[in-house]
C-alpha cells in the first residue's frame, strides 16, 4: 500500500474531494468542507495521509488522543479489508508518537458504525444524528 502525506497541493485538495464524493457516504460527502476547515484552522496537529491515491485518514492530534475528522475509500476499494489497512497505519503510527486513542463520531444512519465496531471502537455517547465513539490500542 502506498501512503503519502497530504501536502495541501490544488491536486491533493481535488483527490479528496473526489474520495469524498465517490465513497457512497453522504456522511463523509458533507465533511469535506470540514476537513478544508481543520486543515486551516489545526495546523501542524492537522493529519492527512492518502493511500494508493484511492483512500486518505484525516485527523487531528491532540497531546493524548486522534480525533478522527474522516477515513474514506473509493467504492472500489470497500469490503476488502482497504479501510482496516488505513486505519492500523494511522494507528500505529499513532501508537509510536505515545498516543494510544482515537476518538471520533459515526453516522448512526450509515453503515460507517460497523467498520468501527470491527475495528474495536466502543460507544461513548450520542450528539445528534451520530454515535461518538472511542478506540484505546
Amino acid at each position: 500500500m502506498k501512503v503519502r502525506k497530504f501536502a495541501g497541493t490544488k491536486e491533493d485538495w481535488q483527490l479528496l474531494h473526489d474520495i469524498c464524493y465517490g465513497c457512497g457516504s453522504d456522511s463523509v460527502k458533507n465533511t469535506y468542507p470540514y476537513i478544508r476547515a481543520a486543515q486551516y484552522y489545526s495546523g501542524s496537529k492537522f493529519i492527512c495521509d492518502i493511500f494508493d491515491e484511492a483512500g486518505f485518514f484525516c485527523g487531528i492530534r491532540n497531546a493524548t488522543h486522534v480525533r478522527v475528522i474522516a477515513i474514506a475509500a473509493m467504492t472500489e476499494g470497500q469490503r476488502k479489508g482497504f479501510g482496516r489497512r488505513m486505519l492500523h497505519y494511522e494507528m500505529k503510527k499513532a501508537s509510536a508518537a505515545g498516543i494510544h486513542e482515537l476518538t471520533l463520531r459515526t453516522s448512526q444512519k450509515e453503515q460507517g458504525v460497523r467498520f468501527w465496531l470491527a475495528a474495536g471502537a466502543k460507544f461513548t455517547g450520542r450528539k445528534d444524528t451520530d454515535w461518538v465513539m472511542k478506540i484505546r490500542f
